[in-house]
C-alpha cells in the first residue's frame, strides 16, 4: 500500500496519522474503505484504458475509409461514411466501391489539350497571337468564334 493510499484511508476513517492504537470499529472502517478505493481505482483504470482502446480503434478506422484507394474522387462519400456512421472499415470500403466516383467540373471543352486565356498565366492576350504558347489561345478563339461564342475581331 503507498503511503498516498495509506493516509487517505485514514483520514476518510477518522484515524490520525500518528495514532498508535485504534478500536476494532476503526479498523474495520479503515478496511472497507481501503477496499472500496481499490475497486474504484481498479474499476477507473480499466474505464481509461478501454476509453484509450476505443479512440485509437475509431482512428484506425477513421483512416482506414479516407486512406483507402477506393476513397479517391468519392471524398464527401467518406467522409460521411466514417464520421456519420459506425460502419466498420471493410464495409465502408464496400460501400465506396459501389458509389459513382465524382467526374471533376470541366472548365472548357479542351480541358488540358490547349491553354485557356482566361486561367493560364503563360498565354498571353488573345489579340497577338506571336508565339507557341499563344497559337492555342489563337485556336480557342476560333473554335469559340465558330461555335458563335466570341465576335470577331473588328479590324480597322
Amino acid at each position: 500500500m503507498s503511503a498516498i493510499f495509506a493516509r487517505v484511508v485514514l483520514e476518510r476513517a477518522g484515524i490520525a496519522p500518528d495514532a498508535t492504537s485504534v478500536s476494532r470499529e476503526q479498523l474495520e472502517a479503515a478496511r472497507a474503505i481501503a477496499v472500496e478505493l481499490a475497486t474504484t481505482a481498479a474499476y477507473e483504470a480499466e474505464l481509461s484504458r478501454v476509453r484509450q482502446e476505443a479512440s485509437l480503434s475509431s482512428r484506425a478506422r477513421l483512416e482506414a475509409i479516407m486512406t483507402h484507394p477506393e476513397a479517391v474522387r468519392r471524398e464527401m462519400f467518406a467522409q460521411q461514411l466514417a464520421f456519420e456512421t459506425e460502419l466498420p472499415a471493410d464495409s465502408a470500403v464496400i460501400a465506396l466501391r459501389a458509389a459513382p466516383k465524382v467526374v471533376p467540373l470541366r472548365r472548357s471543352r479542351l480541358e488540358g489539350n490547349v491553354p485557356n486565356p482566361m486561367i493560364d498565366p503563360m498565354v498571353g492576350p488573345l489579340d497577338y497571337p506571336t508565339t507557341e504558347a499563344h497559337v492555342g489561345a489563337a485556336l480557342n478563339a476560333a473554335v469559340d468564334r465558330q461555335l458563335g461564342l466570341r465576335k470577331p475581331k473588328e479590324t480597322v
